[in-house]
């Protein structure tokens, strides 16, 4: 906090500099749900058969592969369509 006071700075830059903004890439954040599928097949299924909490398991998942920076809408509708993408095949 002090390194905020002792000088000027860009909170935008500072944001960049520490890599702590929000991953909004759809292809980045598709790569890993497409991942996390594969990884967590049960939990999938469990989904399919009408579990909602394996759904929310398996945002939870690609969160934490993402250390939550994932912009939680986008993933949101790239988790339903990949899921549903599986359902159909």
């Amino acid at each position: 906090m002090e390194r905020f006071v002792e000088k000027s700075f860009s909170p935008t830059e500072y944001v960049k500099t520490h890599n702590l903004g929000q991953v909004t890439s759809q292809d980045e954040i598709r790569i890993v749900v497409k991942q996390v599928l594969k990884e967590y097949k049960k939990a999938v299924a469990d989904y399919l058969k009408g579990e909602e909490k394996a759904y929310h398991y398996l945002l939870g998942q690609i969160m934490k592969l993402m250390k939550g920076k994932a912009e939680p809408e986008l993933t949101n509708q790239i988790l339903k369509k990949e899921i549903h993408s599986l359902k159909e095949r």
